[in-house]
């Protein structure tokens, strides 16, 4: 018997698909247990992970990068404005609050406005008064006069300045009218920044009244200079008419 072969067409046609068949075998293989990995392809996140830390810090601005980026923001920020349409660093807006940037954004380097000096306080004018004697009359049954008194005075703490003694005399239960009335006025003259002066004056001082009862005796001392009066002192003392 003759045996038939197979035609060269045919072989070629099954070899095609042997090798077909083999290569679909073969990329399951691969899907299934090597992956991507199998060509050497790395994620993102291998990427990352494989860094080293030298490699990290290489990417981080560097000091000097750093450095020149500060500058750059306190040259604009002293100019009052950052770069023209950058909105960066120190740019400032028509409003005149700072915009855009960030860190030391805005900063200037304005002068703050110097605080006012407190003023002087003005050292109240002062001098020492002393009543050193006086002498009085009985006038009336109700009536009694002082005629001269002796004091003292020093002139504490202002500069020359004319001097007038008050005398006031009243009782306690008198009204707030009768209390300051002032009964006799004497000019003193004037007296020098330091200086002291002791003297006795005459007076006319008179006071009417229940003169069985204390009275008080009160010697104010005024001084005048430059336009302005100033209470210098005062001093008391109870006076018994008999």
């Amino acid at each position: 018997m003759r045996k038939r072969g197979l035609s060269k067409s045919t072989l070629i046609l099954d070899t095609l698909i042997i090798v077909v068949l083999i290569s679909a075998v073969g990329y399951f293989i691969y899907s299934s247990f090597l992956g991507d990995n199998a060509l050497g392809i790395r994620t993102p996140a291998e990427t990352i992970e494989e860094q080293t830390p030298e490699e990290v810090i290489d990417e981080q601005p560097s000091e000097e990068e750093i450095e020149e980026e500060e500058e750059a923001r306190r040259f604009w920020g002293e100019w009052g404005s950052g770069p023209s349409g950058g909105g960066g660093a120190g740019s400032t807006p028509a409003g005149g609050a700072p915009s855009g940037g960030t860190g030391d954004t805005g900063t200037t380097n304005e002068t703050p406005p110097e605080e006012p000096e407190p003023p002087e306080e003005e050292e109240t004018p002062t001098a020492t008064l002393s009543l050193l004697d006086f002498d009085y009359e009985i006038i009336d049954y109700d009536t009694a006069k002082v005629t001269s008194l002796s004091y003292s005075a020093v002139n504490s703490n202002v500069g020359s300045v004319t001097l007038e003694l008050l005398i006031y005399i009243y009782d306690e239960n008198d009204d707030a009218s009768k209390k300051g009335l002032v009964r006799d006025q004497i000019h003193l003259g004037e007296l020098g920044y330091g200086e002291s002066v002791t003297d006795t004056v005459a007076v006319s001082a008179y006071y009417t009244g229940d003169l069985a009862t204390e009275k008080i005796l009160k010697l104010t001392l005024i001084g005048y200079m430059g336009g302005e009066s100033f209470n210098l002192g005062s001093v008391t003392q109870d006076v018994l008419f008999v």
